[in-house]
């Protein structure tokens, strides 16, 4: 991860410099066809189908491993429907899609349809390597703002457009799993979890008292890319840059109040963060496997849904529960819901030569059934398009289905601009910096706004240009 934007850079070379992005490509592949003859058809999707297109498709995606039989079985269900139109599934390395796609570009064979995470979007549609589908979801009918959950429609967003739609959600990634055993062995009832970060220290002073050795939490440990002070500081009504993109707003009175927090959270659990840390490295981009967790230094840990499939393999005989990610009790203004953004989600790039069959597959893997075979049958995962969650049994298999669903409602996309890998380090420096207290939180609040703010500005004056 701290590798990505120095990557970013250099792939902007190579695409700044081939010949792909001519002003004639651009024009000929932003105009929509005319719409075409077809229909809603229910075992495709909630939208128009054009079952008559054909070509070759290539799919450039990262569901290698046990997913490859997935995404055969749900080619072949797409065939059945569009039998004219052939799927080349081009299977990549998930932290290798971004290098494989751009370099294609460069060389000017892209594929048709490509999987990369929201969070990139920016840096593609800025440069102008994927097109917008406004158009083809405004012909198709294609309604996105009632298939999908707006956090996670919202993470496909850039400058008034839709680049992408998702496949795999980008929230539900920060719930707080509890050890029950612990929980009861600590004199604590599992019935009644903390919800705000009040109650996370009342049961932090507990753990400290009956469990000598244990902790509570350790709160810098967040899904990757997801900086710990952004998540903590938007179950406090915080945001760490305006609308607009034009401002940073890390110096707010909610962001210092979520570093004050978190800083006294661990020296109130070990005296000091360096004694509670889940690792050595600074950087606290990693979570917990479940064989780390078992132990039981950590009474709980934030992870997101994946972690029910995990646990329920390593640890079956586990007894566990899990809570959305508490707010901070003290502001009237927060509310529960962690950011949802950087999830997986399909694209169309510049140069693609079968647009049309593209978009029926696009439509079918993120908005159509081939979501709902895909996603929550097949993996038994909550899926970004929430009205294939309604799936009584998958719920049955899954002890927090209702919790997850709830929070994928509840979750807030974030703004995210090409210098985000940028601004996001610097977030993640800040908080290592006052949480091994190299600098009071104050300090580390007016550092990172100061250089955070000085990265924005020099990105806003190149596109104004």
């Amino acid at each position: 991860m701290k590798n990505k934007s120095v990557f970013f850079l250099a792939v902007l070379l190579i695409v700044s410099t081939a010949v792909i992005f001519s002003v004639g490509q651009k024009e000929a592949q932003t105009s929509v066809a005319p719409a075409k003859e077809g229909k809603i058809i229910s075992e495709i999707g909630p939208y128009i189908a054009h079952t008559d297109v054909s070509g070759d498709v290539v799919f450039s995606n990262g569901w290698t491993g046990t997913r490859i039989p997935l995404m055969e079985k749900q080619i072949a269900a797409f065939r059945k429907y569009y039998p004219n139109v052939t799927i080349k599934s081009e299977v990549v390395t998930p932290a290798d899609l971004e290098k494989v796609n751009l370099t294609a570009m460069a060389a000017g064979k892209p594929a048709d349809v490509m999987m990369i995470r929201s969070d990139a979007i920016p840096f593609f549609a800025e440069n102008g390597a994927i097109i917008p589908l406004d158009d083809y979801i405004k012909r198709d009918k294609v309604d996105v703002e009632d298939i999908f959950y707006s956090g996670e429609i919202g993470a496909t967003k850039y400058s008034g457009k839709i680049w992408a739609l998702p496949n795999v959600v980008g929230g539900s990634r920060h719930y707080v799993y509890y050890n029950l055993d612990l929980v009861e062995k600590a004199g604590l009832d599992g019935r009644n979890l903390p919800k705000t970060w009040q109650e996370l220290d009342q049961w932090a002073d507990i753990i400290k008292k009956n469990l000598p050795g244990s902790y509570l939490l350790e709160p810098n440990h967040t899904a990757g890319s997801h900086p710990p002070l952004l998540v903590w500081m938007t179950v406090n009504n915080g945001k760490y840059m305006s609308d607009d993109m034009k401002k940073i707003l890390l110096d707010s009175p909610e962001a210092l109040e979520t570093l004050e927090w978190l800083v006294q959270f661990v020296k109130r659990q070990a005296g000091s963060y360096e004694k509670m840390a889940m690792t050595d490295a600074p950087r606290m981009d990693c979570i917990q496997t479940p064989g780390q967790w078992l132990p039981g230094t950590y009474v709980a840990v934030t992870h997101g849904a994946a972690w029910v499939d995990q646990l329920r393999k390593s640890a079956p005989n586990l007894r566990w529960t899990a809570t959305l990610l508490p707010k901070n009790g003290k502001n009237p203004k927060a509310e529960y819901g962690a950011p949802a953004y950087a999830g997986w989600t399909y694209m169309i790039p510049k140069g693609a030569k079968n647009i049309e069959a593209g978009w029926e597959w696009l439509k079918y893997t993120t908005a159509g059934e081939g979501q709902r075979h895909f996603m929550v049958k097949s993996q038994l995962r909550a899926s970004p398009a929430k009205i294939y969650n309604d799936d009584s049994e998958v719920a049955a298999q899954n002890p927090i289905w209702q919790l997850i669903l709830k929070d994928l409602e509840l979750a807030k996309s974030i703004t995210v601009t090409p210098v985000h890998t940028e601004i996001r380090e610097i977030m993640y420096t800040m908080t290592e910096n006052a949480l091994f207290e190299k600098m009071t939180p104050k300090q580390a609040i007016e550092w990172g706004t100061r250089e955070a703010q000085k990265i924005l500005d020099n990105w806003n004056k190149k596109r104004m240009k």
